[in-house]
């Protein structure tokens, strides 16, 4: 089946969640399928397909000519409902791969900067908890450090490595800053972040002109693509991964069902991957009383419904 749509949204938030929820339903009519999801946020001209710069299709459409359907209707005709990590896992890997390129640098990058014991360290900011509709509860860079100190105080958790991946360069820079001195902090060197608060994220197709750039252009945008596809699968390579609520550090989660990874802030929709993601069980009491504040308005797996496609 060819399988076409306009989205508007994040690439791990929208794309890659509605594609993989309508895969099983593909999966059983065995026609192979083939994507072409325009999305000006990832994509460039003249189609802007979102999947293209980034990725291969393993068994591509072989049905009629004319099989062509839009993604959102079949998400919202036959949406799965995952439950588990492993199903998705096998699903995406059958029918995706990631750009050599891509997988080349994320296997260069853990072979010469993950050493010994790796703890991964999302944290998400801009619009995800702002702005009309936010969709976690705010968490501040004090706030996440005590969960990142708590983690590290057990002396066989203490990681040798602390791969930090945000969308804020000036977390990067305070988790180097606070961290730098008893641990190997790495980094992947982005195109582009956010400054601190900022109340759109970076990766809309506008954003050059929203940050004042007048020269953005298509190579910047497919930049910003492999930004989030190399941090996930950086993420996916660490031995834990504490993080906020983000689309895209569940989905390491995805790529390496094994994965040890935990939420610290709440998620306030049932959305899989996010709301299947377990929350970090702090053992200090005052960690437990901040997690208990950061944690309020969970939805979480047990309020999961089917949620109608945009």
């Amino acid at each position: 089946m060819i399988v076409t749509d306009t989205l508007e949204h994040g690439f791990f938030g929208q794309a890659a969640i509605w594609i993989l929820e309508v895969l099983p339903f593909l999966d059983a009519r065995n026609t192979g399928l083939t994507c072409r999801i325009e999305c000006r946020n990832y994509g460039v001209a003249p189609d802007f397909d979102c999947l293209a710069p980034y990725m291969d299709h393993l068994i591509p459409h072989h049905g009629a000519a004319d099989e062509v359907c839009r993604l959102t209707a079949i998400k919202r005709e036959h949406g799965a409902l995952f439950v588990d990590f492993t199903t998705p896992n096998r699903l995406w890997n059958k029918y995706f791969a990631f750009k050599s390129c891509i997988r080349d640098e994320v296997d260069a990058f853990v072979a010469s900067h993950f050493h010994g014991r790796t703890l991964g360290i999302h944290y998400r900011g801009s619009n995800k908890v702002k702005g009309a509709c936010p969709e976690a509860t705010p968490i501040s860079y004090d706030e996440m450090d005590v969960f990142i100190e708590e983690y590290c105080r057990v002396p066989e958790q203490r990681p040798d490595t602390i791969f930090v991946a945000s969308d804020e360069v000036d977390y990067v820079h305070h988790v180097q800053k606070r961290y730098g001195a008893r641990f190997k902090v790495v980094r992947r060197v982005d195109s582009a972040r956010n400054e601190r608060d900022a109340p759109i994220p970076i990766y809309f197709w506008m954003a050059g002109t929203r940050s004042g750039s007048t020269s953005w252009s298509d190579a910047d945008t497919i930049a910003l693509g492999v930004d989030a596809i190399g941090n996930a699968l950086l993420l996916s390579r660490c031995n834990i991964v504490l993080k906020t609520a983000s689309a895209l550090s569940a989905w390491s989660k995805i790529f390496n069902p094994a994965l040890e990874v935990y939420r610290v802030n709440a998620f306030l929709f049932p959305w899989f991957p996010d709301a299947y993601i377990p929350l970090y069980r702090a053992r200090d009491p005052a960690a437990r009383e901040l997690l208990d504040r950061t944690t309020n308005g969970e939805a979480g797996p047990d309020s999961v419904a089917r949620m109608p496609a945009g």
